[in-house]
């Protein structure tokens, strides 16, 4: 299996910052009686030994035999929900394998940014492969390459710079209100025989790229009315197994299944009830009441009833329902798209045992996802998105205060700017970490499962634009 170099850096760098939680790939040292000892391998703690028990449906004796089995040493675990316990020894929601006997046609990523885009053909059916599983790619971001361009010269060289070593390019440019993202590539031709050769170098595609906006003047203005950064992409394709079991699994158990390849529900952002629901776990308890108050005063029965069964508040409550509720106090939210990006641990294999193709098998979220990308050129955009429901919440409870004859200042905005900090690093935090975020995301599944399975796998059914 090939090295970690994040997690080598990691562990070079000492002792970690803080107290391991959340979601965590660990590698198996020793399977004892009760308990499992491993080494984390992604995040700010890879490097990091702990001792855990592991949760789920599993005895730690599963992982000796089996399926299940993992090999000690080498073998990894996914782990989710890691929390400290008592006398040192760490407790977690769920465990599961997660490459339990890698071997050297294995390669682990961790910390990776991606997003998966299933393919379309122009007509919206799936495009498939030979073996008629839909195709399917996990797109990932290297955001430590990013480069914000100033001039049409500065994009050139960036996009050659960015496609070294079999990555190509996306080219995103954004404002406070704005956001595309396009992928570049180089271009080929097949011949009569179906083989298909790559003929564009990288200069090439930059050259086209810029001729394609009419030269360099045009581009030179573009950059004048908004930022374009171009960051490096390596494009992960699914295995055709893992795209079938993926649709056959949600399929057959419906769109709240869990997925233990890869699952589509982990690159689809947070609802808008688990959004009003991290927005309201920082205000007071009179705030929180308050706005409760005035959902149960005009909610649909339904609404009423899931909001009084939430153990995460407004995260079990159905979409529609909370935007029937937002929308009658004057709130109207900004459509941030159906697509997510998150931190994911991604497992390959070789395809067909050729050490030059790899594909993917698994992949598993091991932080937040945010509606946009985490790069420099989106950080306003990710900005509006985690003060909108700040703001949302504001606006809601000035319109009781105007119905009640009470000017005062509003607290979600005040207590909104004394957690800024926090707030910001939201988007980075590893998945649930927050206190009752377990339940919140677990509900809000079951709050929207009226969406449907198509509707899940069409929010990622799209090609990725491409110039």
């Amino acid at each position: 299996m090939a090295t970690d170099l994040n997690a080598a850096f990691q562990k070079m760098r000492g002792a970690p910052k803080r107290t391991p939680m959340g979601n965590v790939i660990v590698k198996v040292e020793k399977i004892n009686e009760k308990t499992i000892t491993g080494e984390i391998q992604n995040g700010p703690n890879a490097g990091t030994s702990i001792e855990f028990k592991p949760g789920g449906h599993l005895d730690v004796a599963d992982y000796k035999k089996g399926k299940t089995k993992v090999i000690e040493g080498e073998g990894l675990l996914r782990v989710e929900g890691l929390k400290e316990g008592k006398d040192g020894v760490y407790d977690t929601r769920w465990c599961k394998t997660f490459v339990g006997k890698p071997d050297d046609k294995h390669t682990i990523i961790n910390d990776a940014q991606v997003s998966l885009y299933a393919s379309v053909n122009r007509d919206g059916t799936p495009k498939r492969d030979v073996n008629k599983a839909q195709i399917m790619n996990l797109i990932e971001l290297h955001a430590d390459g990013e480069v914000l361009v100033e001039s049409a010269d500065d994009f050139r060289k960036a996009i050659v710079d960015s496609m070294v070593n079999g990555r190509t390019a996306a080219v995103v440019g954004a404002t406070d209100e704005f956001f595309n993202m396009t992928m570049a590539a180089p271009k080929g031709d097949t011949d009569k025989d179906g083989k298909y050769t790559v003929t564009e170098t990288p200069k090439d595609v930059a050259d086209r790229l810029v001729a394609n906006l009419g030269g360099d003047e045009p581009l030179n203005e573009l950059l004048g009315q908004m930022k374009i950064a171009v960051v490096p992409v390596t494009r992960h394709n699914v295995g055709s197994d893992t795209s079938m079991a993926i649709e056959t699994t949600l399929k057959e158990k419906g769109p709240d299944a869990m997925v233990g390849t890869v699952d589509p529900k982990d690159f689809v952002p947070m609802s808008i009830g688990l959004r009003l629901a991290n927005a309201l776990r920082s205000q007071d308890k009179e705030v929180v009441a308050q706005i409760e108050d005035a959902f149960m005063a005009t909610a649909s029965d339904a609404g009423k009833k899931a909001l009084m069964n939430s153990k995460g508040g407004f995260a079990g409550v159905a979409k529609h329902d909370v935007e029937a509720f937002l929308e009658a106090h004057g709130v109207e939210l900004e459509d941030h798209g159906s697509r997510g990006w998150s931190k994911n641990s991604v497992a390959l294999t070789e395809r067909y045992n050729n050490a030059d193709s790899k594909m993917v098998i698994k992949s598993f979220r091991t932080g937040g996802i945010s509606a946009y990308p985490l790069l420099k050129v989106t950080e306003p955009l990710n900005e509006r998105v985690r003060d909108e429901m700040t703001r949302a919440v504001d606006t809601v409870l000035e319109g009781l205060r105007a119905k009640a004859g009470v000017q005062e200042e509003a607290p979600a905005a005040k207590k909104a700017e004394e957690k800024a900090p926090a707030q910001k690093a939201e988007d980075e935090k590893p998945a649930k970490e927050a206190e009752g975020a377990e339940a919140a995301a677990e509900e809000t599944n079951d709050a929207d499962a009226e969406a449907g399975i198509d509707d899940l796998l069409n929010s990622l059914a799209e090609e990725e634009p491409e110039a």
